[in-house]
């Protein structure tokens, strides 16, 4: 007898929104989100990131309750929105209060050195919005706060007492927060609740390589629970935070007999994009299959399966932003002939085109004709405006100053450092004066990773700016991505960096005949040193002294440098904490 159970499939038309949120723009996110759903056209749900609403990462916004408070009305809004469009329901991510017990009010009471104890408890949560039922909310919360590296939110969050699906339209929908994802207790539990499909709001910032990791704990996922998953990330830059994108769905394949896990489908790294997919009987499909290879080939035209490139597109993505978020015009950079503001200088005529870029040539009696050739052959590339501005009578002024007032003349680092600083004074007068006839301008500083690590930079002259585009670049990894970029890779124009740039010695031009190697080791064992000691924690023993004085003596220096973007494991910034008073020596540890 054949067996008459009718199967009856379920299915849902969801559109991942993969958008560019600001924080605290909440009518500008609500926008955002409004109109993302509008693109998606005919779909059930639109799913955005974490804290999509306010943006990520608030912060210590999150101490401000009028914030909080426009938070709630912005889900408010957002749920009104659907009552009168009875179109897509939604899922995002934003902050949610909840009122703390007597019990636990008393408690706090008692710890009075916490601040705000008495304040409501707060939780990361993803919010559902149902149009098929008069647009109800419903919520689940963030249950493992990361509180690491550039994380904090143990700072300003509770986690989640229980982990349940959400329902929308029969199906169930096991929603997790970013960290859940990297944990097992969370998809075990929703799969043990009986859901239908994974969803995974993220705001997890761009490290090279880690899309590969993602990548591959969803299959572990995916695997284990035989359930499909749809990983939805954050897009744009945020401070010294770059989030790329790349959202992605998986699901358990039933047709592919070499493997369980079906082939991802990979939404665009660094651009704001609404895609739409097919969810059916556990299975997430392109709604249009012509996407797919359109998807494909985008990639492959911009090289994102290039480390160089995505690094690349990285920075990019972060200067634009840190401009654009931040109100501000244009940039201004000092142009050395050297490799560094070659690379800064691309970076920004990418950015934001070449109009918005100014670049001030600021030569000395050491500075080589070559070095300015290659300053004005760099400019004549881009198409960016160069000026000139020699700092010969300044140095003599400051010095005839300095030695009637003290008596005696200047000479080695001292001397050195009054050129950067002088530099230093001429940028920032120039970023002054035009922000106030042309709009607002922003300084940036050309310094690498290798110069912050090592000390290898001027407080208040080469240091000067506000926002360091290099900062987690090591001076090889300058060179790599100047010689992608001559390649062109879908970019108007190539070979922008001269050969002269890129075969010359590094120097400073500071003194006669000066190069780095007087100072550092070749780049190449630095950088590999360097990456040993600062990401894998590696110290080599004839090395000891070398660490000793030379990065631990510029933590001063690194306080007070300007952000930049994180592009590694262990960049510097809020990721990488340690006393600037500090007696403790890497000489005197022994090798165990």
């Amino acid at each position: 007898m054949k067996d008459s159970t009718i199967h009856c499939a379920k299915e849902l038309k969801i559109a991942v929104a993969q958008i560019n949120p600001t924080v605290g723009d909440i009518d500008g996110n609500i926008e955002r989100i409004l109109q993302a759903r509008k693109d998606a056209g005919e779909v059930e749900l639109v799913v955005f990131s974490e804290l999509a609403l306010c943006g990520y990462i608030p912060e210590d916004l999150l101490y401000r309750q009028k914030f909080l408070q426009a938070c709630a009305d912005g889900i408010e809004r957002l749920q009104k929105e659907l009552i009168e469009d009875k179109g897509a329901s939604i899922l995002f991510g934003a902050p949610r209060q909840s009122k703390a017990s007597p019990e636990e009010l008393e408690q706090k009471l008692e710890r009075r050195f916490e601040r705000l104890a008495c304040r409501a408890k707060l939780y990361n949560s993803a919010f559902l919005i149902d149009s098929s039922k008069d647009s109800h909310i419903s919520y689940c919360d963030k249950s493992h706060l990361p509180n690491y590296g550039v994380f904090d939110e143990k700072r300003y969050f509770e986690p989640a007492k229980t982990c349940l699906p959400l329902s929308l339209q029969g199906i169930k929908l096991g929603v997790m927060l970013c960290e859940d994802f990297w944990y097992d207790d969370v998809a075990t539990s929703l799969s043990s609740s009986a859901a239908d499909l994974l969803i995974v709001l993220n705001a997890s910032p761009f490290e090279r390589d880690k899309y590969k990791h993602r990548l591959s704990r969803a299959e572990k996922i995916v695997s284990k629970t035989s359930l499909p998953l749809l990983y939805v990330n954050q897009v744009g830059g945020q401070d010294e935070l770059v989030f790329d994108g790349g959202s992605f769905a998986l699901s358990a394949s039933i047709t592919d007999k070499d493997s369980n896990i079906a082939s991802p489908i990979t939404m665009p790294f660094f651009e704001e994009q609404t895609t739409s997919l097919e969810y059916r009987d556990k299975q997430i499909m392109f709604a249009d299959v012509s996407k797919l290879e359109e998807y494909d080939r985008a990639s492959r035209d911009r090289g994102m399966d290039d480390t160089r490139a995505i690094t690349y597109r990285a920075i990019e993505l972060s200067i634009r932003d840190y401009v654009r978020k931040n109100g501000i015009s244009g940039v201004v950079l000092g142009i050395s002939g050297g490799i560094d503001s070659a690379l800064c200088a691309t970076l920004a005529c990418d950015a934001l085109g070449a109009s918005r870029v100014e670049g001030l040539f600021m030569p000395s009696p050491y500075t080589s004709l070559e070095s300015e050739e290659d300053s004005h052959a760099l400019a004549k590339k881009l198409g960016f405006r160069l000026r000139v501005l020699a700092i010969d009578d300044a140095m003599g002024s400051i010095s005839s100053i300095f030695s009637e007032g003290i008596g005696e003349s200047y000479a080695g680092v001292a001397a050195e450092n009054v050129q950067a600083r002088l530099r230093g004074v001429l940028l920032m007068a120039f970023a002054n004066h035009f922000s106030t006839s042309s709009g607002n301008f922003l300084l940036l500083s050309t310094g690498n990773k290798s110069e912050y690590a090592t000390g290898y930079t001027t407080l208040y002259g080469d240091m000067c700016g506000g926002f360091a585009p290099l900062k987690d670049l090591y001076k090889t990894e300058v060179y790599s991505l100047c010689i992608w970029r001559n390649l062109g890779m879908g970019y108007s124009s190539e070979n922008v960096v001269s050969t002269s740039i890129l075969t010359k010695s590094p120097t400073a031009e500071l003194r006669p005949n000066q190069v780095d190697e007087d100072s550092l080791p070749p780049y190449i064992s630095l950088d590999s040193f360097l990456r040993d000691f600062l990401e894998n924690d590696i110290i080599p023993p004839m090395q000891r002294k070398k660490i000793n004085f030379s990065i631990q003596p510029s933590e001063h220096k690194r306080w007070q440098s300007p952000p930049g973007p994180k592009l590694g494991q262990c960049s510097f910034g809020r990721e990488r904490r340690y006393p600037i008073s500090n007696h403790f020596s890497e000489i005197n540890c022994r090798n165990r």
